[in-house]
């Protein structure tokens, strides 16, 4: 082997042992970083009383020993710098580097010759295999030490709090998806009983995107915000749909025809009065005077003529009770009706009563039944007034089924405040039998009253000395004394809580809310007399 080719294999294993040692030594110093971020990881979790996933253990270290690998391959020494490293360790006198560098200069001659074959006989006196690697044993010993402490760390459990607070989590989490589930049940079900004119009414596919607003979560506030939000949506649909001022209207129209002699158009006044709104407007329909009746027959003129009296009879104190109405008083659903441009209800009516004036006109001008009256103008108002009739027939039907709905909530709503299944009333049946009452007046050890002395009346003489009797009146108050007053206060605290968490109360009002029951069972307490 020529000298040249010596002096670089010589330096080539050189490199690769100070390579091993700066890796050996990196290695060592990334475990005792990487061992104390995990620490700060395993404290921060300690302290919260939580056990450590160990999954963070294996990320802090795969990253602590990618930095230290490429750490180590950026402090790779060059051939020439590992010339100068050799030349140091082993007191070459510039031997190895200077070989390098005659090399590179392409210089020849028997100088040159002469100083790599001295250069190779010293190095025959050395070997890189015997460098010293140099392992950092004190940092080797604190970063073993510090991986022991995190293993013993990561053995260790929840503590009691941590443990009861992921039941509570796990609890909340299951109610609520027995929740979503419940509200998805009533939803189909509600839509189902919905008939055409009442889905007209409403977005049925809006509100099955309602239910994309409940989500499964650990976090009980946010189940409540949740619903909250659910019940808010429900609330601004039932207010969309009142008809307060078609509902007065006809609450007037039904008090000026319960005022009139005939009976049919006192009936009719019932129905309104009973917000029976389509079977009312049926009513009226039939009063039309046709040409036929329900069976077929052919009506004669003056059975038309007593039907029109009934129709003009209806009409016409139905407008005269929608005209009662107070002119400046602001519909307070305007703003729902201008959206729908619905036609104010009296005017309707009134409108409905001139056509029913004009048929009536034609009807006393025909001397016999000689053809078909022209009802095209009545007909349409007739139509009009029916459609609107239906309208709100629909409207007083769904809000009453939408009102369940948003009962269900609020039991719901209830149901993830307490963390009850009991109270939801669609939890899986179970638990433990009910218990029996007991009545505080009749216990078992208490001293009876002999029958003979249950009988016995005392009587006393009549006499003219004055009474040793006398009335006193008690003082007056409202407290409750023993068991009623404890399930009182935990009723209202429950109320209280549930209505505090919602999220569509304000703040101030919350504080309100809660000071005026806390004053409330304070001002009690003091009153209920000591048992």
């Amino acid at each position: 082997m020529s000298a040249s080719r010596f002096h670089h294999k010589f330096l080539s294993q050189f490199r690769r042992r100070l390579f091993l040692r700066n890796a050996l030594k990196t290695l060592f110093w990334t475990l005792l970083a990487g061992g104390i971020l995990a620490l700060i990881y395993a404290i921060s979790w300690r302290l919260e009383g939580r056990a450590i996933p160990p999954q963070g253990y294996f990320v802090i270290l795969f990253w602590a020993l990618v930095i230290g690998a490429c750490w180590t391959f950026l402090r790779h020494l060059s051939q020439t710098e590992a010339a100068q490293a050799a030349d140091t360790e082993y007191q070459l006198k510039d031997g190895l580097i200077s070989s390098l560098k005659f090399e590179e200069e392409k210089r020849t001659g028997e100088v040159y010759d002469l100083q790599k074959k001295k250069l190779e006989e010293q190095l025959k006196n050395h070997s890189p295999q015997t460098l010293s690697l140099r392992i950092p044993w004190r940092v080797a010993a604190s970063a073993t030490g510090l991986i022991t402490l995190l293993i013993w760390l990561a053995t260790l459990p929840n503590s009691e709090a941590v443990e009861k607070q992921i039941q509570h989590e796990q609890l909340t989490l299951d109610h609520s998806a027995e929740v979503k589930a419940a509200m998805e049940e009533i939803m189909e079900e509600l839509l189902k009983e919905l008939d055409e004119d009442e889905l007209a009414e409403i977005d049925a596919e809006e509100m099955k995107d309602w239910l994309k607003g409940l989500e499964e979560t650990k976090d009980q506030k946010e189940a409540l915000r949740q619903l909250a939000r659910f019940e808010q949506k429900l609330a601004n649909t039932l207010k969309g749909l009142e008809a307060r001022e078609d509902e007065e209207t006809l609450k007037l129209a039904a008090a000026e025809l319960a005022k009139s002699d005939l009976s049919d158009a006192r009936q009719l006044g019932k129905k309104l009065e009973k917000k029976e709104f389509k079977e009312a407007g049926l009513d009226i329909e039939n009063l039309k005077p046709g040409d036929k009746d329900p069976q077929g027959r052919k009506l004669s003129n003056e059975e038309r003529k007593n039907m029109m009296k009934k129709l003009r009879e209806a009409t016409k104190r139905m407008a005269n009770g929608a005209k009662n109405k107070n002119k400046n008083l602001k519909p307070r659903n305007a703003k729902a009706r201008d959206a729908k441009k619905l036609q104010p209800l009296d005017e309707l009516l009134d409108e409905l009563d001139e056509a029913a004036a004009e048929l009536d006109e034609q009807l006393q001008n025909m001397e016999e039944f000689d053809g078909e009256i022209e009802e095209g103008d009545f007909n349409e108002k007739m139509k009009n007034f029916t459609g609107r009739m239906k309208k709100l027939d629909a409207r007083k039907k769904l809000r009453g089924k939408l009102k369940r709905m948003r009962s269900q909530v609020g039991k719901s709503q209830s149901f993830m405040a307490a963390g009850g299944a009991q109270q939801l009333g669609l939890a899986n049946k179970g638990g433990l039998p009910p218990g029996k009452g007991s009545q505080e007046s009749n216990r078992k050890g208490e001293t009876e009253m002999p029958p003979e002395m249950a009988a016995e009346h005392l009587k006393g003489q009549k006499g003219q000395g004055p009474s040793q009797s006398t009335v006193e009146d008690a003082d007056s108050g409202t407290g409750i004394s023993g068991k009623r007053s404890d399930a009182k206060a935990r009723d209202f605290n429950r109320q209280m809580e549930s209505f505090v968490q919602r999220d569509d109360v304000p703040e101030e009002m919350k504080l309100g809310v809660r000071e005026y029951f806390e004053r409330i069972h304070k001002v009690e307490n003091e009153e209920t007399p000591s048992p």
